[in-house]
């Protein structure tokens, strides 16, 4: 009875495993089966670059430190999100600066007192200068002016040269060296007033060649310049104007003279003048001047061996033309 129980048993289990599978085998088999036709089948490149592009982030979502696209332009052209950080904008090279010429023709007279020496004689004059753009508010600039007369001034005159009285036919030249901070009260306007403020360095040398005598002065003080500028005809690039000079200038330094058998010096005061007017061409960065100047000097008494007494006083006057241009 036992051994037929156990035979039933296994007749029953070999029944179970030749039915039909349940549905969740099936199910199972199913899925088994896709996953392992995806596994041998052929790769989509395009479609996998799609989706990982539709899960990049957007550019409003793009965090600041992240480069733009190159369509933003270079580096070194883009403007930053506010203004004290990032790249700068290149802003070219620095202001321009004018630079003048200017050439004249006249006379200068030499009036010495103590020496009983006066006399006027043909000079010729020449400036030139640095400065800024005219219709800019200040800037630095640096003007020289220098003047020379032929070598007959005090021609027919005699001068104690220290030893003996000699012919004291002689040659002046003059120096003045001027920098300076030009200032423009009206510089947004047609109408302009520069103003310049600084340094004047003088220098006077009068040279007795045939009497071994020669006197030097030098002397530096503050200096103030003006140059109205009105307009007459035309309008900017292609304009007439009239032009105003006025200078003056006070300062103090040495004088020294040289003779036969020694030498002395002393320490002097010196104020000078000026005052002119002439015409302008403007012709935008170029300029073309003509004019009239008149001016006056004085040296103070000096106490020396030789040269003792109640000064020097300068007188010149010149027409001058001249021109500038914009670098």
């Amino acid at each position: 009875m036992h051994l037929r129980s156990l035979q039933l048993l296994t007749l029953a289990a070999l029944a179970g495993c030749a039915s039909s599978p349940s549905p969740e085998g099936a199910g199972w088999r199913e899925i088994q089966a896709q996953r392992l036709a995806k596994l041998h089948s052929g790769r989509d490149y395009a479609s996998a670059l799609a989706r990982v592009r539709a899960l990049a982030p957007t550019a409003a979502a793009r965090r600041p430190q992240e480069p733009a696209p190159a369509s933003a332009g270079k580096i070194d052209q883009r403007l930053p999100a506010r203004i004290d950080a990032g790249p700068r904008r290149y802003h070219g090279v620095a202001e321009p600066v004018r630079i003048e010429v200017e050439g004249g023709v006249g006379n200068v007279e030499v009036i010495a007192p103590r020496a009983s020496l006066s006399d006027r004689t043909e000079a010729a004059f020449l400036r030139v200068g640095i400065d800024g753009k005219a219709d800019s508010a200040a800037g630095p600039g640096l003007r020289a002016t220098g003047w020379s007369t032929d070598d007959d001034l005090f021609a027919g005159s005699q001068l104690n040269n220290g030893v003996v009285p000699r012919r004291a036919a002689a040659r002046a030249v003059g120096v003045r060296v001027f920098p300076h901070l030009r200032l423009n009260a009206m510089h947004d306007s047609d109408w302009q007033m520069p103003i310049r403020l600084g340094l004047g360095v003088d220098y006077t040398d009068i040279e007795h060649d045939v009497a071994g005598v020669d006197r030097k002065w030098l002397t530096l003080g503050p200096r103030v310049e003006f140059e109205p500028q009105v307009p007459l005809l035309g309008s900017k690039g292609n304009r007439l104007d009239l032009l105003g000079r006025f200078g003056a200038g006070v300062g103090y330094g040495a004088f020294k003279e040289e003779f036969v058998g020694g030498d002395d010096d002393d320490s002097v005061w010196q104020w000078s003048y000026e005052a002119g007017v002439g015409l302008r061409w403007n012709l935008e960065d170029w300029w073309l001047d003509a004019g009239y100047e008149f001016g006056q000097g004085r040296m103070t008494s000096t106490d020396t061996r030789l040269y003792d007494g109640r000064g020097l006083r300068l007188e010149q006057q010149q027409v001058w033309l001249g021109g500038s241009m914009m670098f």
